[in-house]
């Protein structure tokens, strides 16, 4: 079972909600695509330990909002509004956990399970003042770009 999170209520003039759920999704099309896996709804399903059905209809909701595209295969990609959130949620995940790792000495995989928990709370000005703390990393430790 995920855990409760408090949502950020940035403003985004997209008008897209941007809810916990909303940012996974975006977060596993775009992290499947760059291991170069198909981005299938069942890969995407797996990735996220959830039912088919839940992400058919995640995608189509998605879809509405020009943040995924449906490709032949039954798959989908990030559109390039869809890239650019996915990209925010993705670097947040990473300054959380590079924070939770450097700063409060947390072993990586324990930083991974938490950032995926605040990340999501975490506001855009936090997230400036992460960035300066880290000194503006431009990759993580696991060589993954931020």
């Amino acid at each position: 079972m995920k855990p409760h999170y408090i949502v950020r209520r940035d403003f985004d003039p997209c008008g897209v909600e941007h809810s916990p759920a909303v940012e996974d999704y975006l977060r596993a099309v775009f992290m499947l695509s760059g291991r170069g896996e198909a981005t299938t709804t069942s890969a995407v399903a797996v990735h996220l330990a959830v039912a088919a059905p839940s992400v058919s209809a995640m995608v189509k909701r998605l879809v509405a909002h020009d943040l995924l595209g449906r490709i032949p295969g039954h798959q989908v990609t990030l559109t390039e509004h869809g890239r650019r959130h996915a990209l925010d949620v993705v670097r947040r995940h990473r300054l959380v956990e590079e924070l939770l790792v450097r700063a409060l000495d947390v072993p990586r995989h324990e930083a991974d399970v938490e950032a995926d928990a605040l990340a999501h709370a975490v506001s855009q000005r936090l997230v400036r003042r992460i960035d300066a703390y880290l000194g503006s990393p431009t990759g993580c430790v696991r060589g993954q770009r931020s």
